[in-house]
């Protein structure tokens, strides 16, 4: 009886052996008859029988594949498409893509082709005469391929272009015909969802629309600075479009002479995402500003957010106190709250009860109880405060102190036993002990309540792609992300008596240096002479470089 093909290749190349030897015999062979593997009849049907070793993982198959044709191997992540990827990418169709499995990346200042196997010859020569740059070509699992590939086609989907939606909504010329502004195929209905996909793609923490003499621009708040992303738009369309966001936000349509804030959630990619809205009146027309509140469960870590070794301890070792406050304080969009998470993502304990009250709930936590203020129905947050410490906890954070009455409930539950986390405006952590005092708090009962002040900025850091001189991961602004720089002022019983004797925020300054606390300025410094961030972005966010 006569041997089946596939039959052949197993006696001939997998006797008896284990997965990984198979692995090794195959790559052996291999190399000893590369040529001859590489003819199609022969090099599919062994990879047919790696494959078939249901034992192997992808990535060991995928690697002998890779091996074999001498191209590298690539565990492929998630990609974030910037504008410039998409492009290349437009120039190929879609089925073209799918049909020989391949994506475009760019690497600093070099462009990867990413693919589930070789391409001919014939296929490189249409990338290259299309891109007419160099590529360098990577080996991928096939499951990398589908889920970014996918991610490309809804984003090319879902953000079309803005410029065509305007085109769209100009050609229709007729107001009645897209006065339907609930229709999800209504024009202006699909502009503003792609300045909200635009925007939560790009990183951006508020959109802009305001209205001007010359027509409606639109901007994006990317790592605390304001980018142009489109102007001039006609005002014929600007009613229509605050109308639709007003829509969104079960706001009034037809008010259009007081502010108005409103709030609404999409889901995008997977995922909630908390939009608030807040619309004024101006000399042209409203203007709105959209705050995006993405609640991403990505891992909040100090390191991540730039404590250094020893601000890290500092941190963690007042947050594990049994009780008092720690509290954190700088301008509004400094990242307060998000080192309160990354705090309490370190030190929270399943043993432990921490409940947050919140306006809004920015993130969300396995294990804490989490309340969002709801001022319209008298949730406040010295009315929600107070109903917390009824619910035996052992750890509270509170989103802002705002008032007296909520400063004096959280300075009494710090005194009776719990450790509170909360923030406060303030531009320094000494002027902290002002503010309070302004509120009306008896100096006496916080400084015993007080254990840490937290002062900090965020500043934005070079990209580490192209080192600060920008390419299209950092919308050529030579920025990507930001990094938080701190001023950790610790209570010790020499400075609380110096509160309690009403000394000078200058002599308590003094003191808090001479005991070892690093001042922001100082901290900020370190950033730009260790080439984190430049001389200009210090003067943005610190003051002046003396």
């Amino acid at each position: 009886m006569s041997l089946t093909k596939k039959e052949l290749y197993e006696q001939k190349y997998f006797k008896k052996h284990s997965n990984i030897d198979i692995l090794k015999e195959f790559l052996n062979k291999a190399g000893k008859f590369s040529d001859e593997l590489k003819k199609e009849e022969h090099f599919e049907e062994l990879l047919k029988i790696v494959k078939s070793k249901k034992s192997l993982k992808n990535e060991q198959v995928q690697e002998v594949y890779a091996q074999i044709w001498n191209i590298p191997y690539i565990s492929l992540g998630t990609l974030e498409y910037s504008d410039s990827e998409i492009e290349l990418m437009k120039k190929f169709d879609t089925n073209f893509i799918r049909e020989h499995e391949f994506l475009l990346a760019v690497e600093g200042v070099k462009t990867r082709a990413y693919s589930t196997r070789p391409l001919s010859d014939t296929t490189k020569e249409i990338l290259s005469s299309a891109l007419a740059i160099h590529l360098d070509y990577f080996i991928i699992l096939s499951e990398s391929f589908e889920e970014n590939f996918n991610r490309y086609l809804n984003q090319i989907q879902l953000t079309k272009g803005i410029a065509e939606q305007l085109a769209e909504i100009s050609s229709d010329g007729q107001t009645s015909e897209i006065s339907d502004l609930k229709n999800e195929n209504n024009p202006i209905v699909k502009f503003v969802n792609t300045l909200l996909y635009d925007s939560l793609r790009k990183g951006a923490s508020d959109i802009h629309i305001e209205m001007y003499h010359s027509g409606l621009k639109t901007k994006y708040r990317i790592d605390g600075v304001l980018i142009e992303e489109l102007s001039n738009i006609e005002p014929f369309y600007h009613k229509m479009i605050i109308s639709r966001i007003k829509i969104l936000g079960n706001l009034n349509i037809a008010e259009q002479r007081l502010p108005q804030d409103g709030r609404f959630m999409q889901n995008i990619e997977g995922r909630a995402v908390d939009f608030r809205i807040s619309i004024i009146p101006t000399n042209y027309g409203e203007s709105a500003v959209i705050r995006i509140l993405d609640k991403k469960t990505s891992k909040l870590t100090l390191e991540l957010l730039g404590a250094s070794k020893r601000e890290k301890e500092i941190l963690i070792n007042n947050g594990k106190l049994p009780h008092g406050v720690v509290l954190v304080t700088g301008p509004t969009g400094s990242g307060k709250t998000t080192t309160l998470y990354s705090l309490i993502s370190e030190i929270k304990k399943k043993e432990e009860k921490l409940i947050t009250i919140e306006d809004p709930v920015e993130y969300e936590l396995d294990d804490v109880v989490q309340i969002p203020v709801n001022e319209k129905t008298g949730l406040t947050f010295a009315k929600g405060l107070r109903a917390v410490l009824r619910q035996d906890p052992d750890r509270i954070m509170v989103g802002e102190i705002r008032d007296r009455e909520t400063a004096e409930i959280a300075i009494q539950a710090a005194l009776t036993g719990h450790l509170v986390f909360t923030t406060l405006h303030a531009n320094s952590s000494i002027e902290v002990i002002g503010r309070l005092i302004n509120l009306g708090v008896d100096p006496y009962q916080f400084s015993t309540a007080l254990n840490l002040i937290i002062s900090q900025r965020l500043m934005r850091v070079y990209c580490h792609h192209c080192g600060g001189s920008g390419c299209s991961k950092c919308e050529y602004t030579g920025f990507k992300g930001r990094k938080a720089v701190f001023e950790l002022l610790e209570f010790d019983s020499e400075l609380k008596e110096l509160i309690i004797m009403g000394k000078s925020p200058i002599a308590i300054r003094e003191l808090a240096i001479k005991n070892g606390m690093k001042s922001i300025d100082e901290n900020a410094r370190e950033r730009v002479l260790n080439k984190e961030t430049s001389i200009e972005e210090f003067e943005r966010v610190i003051g002046k470089w003396n």
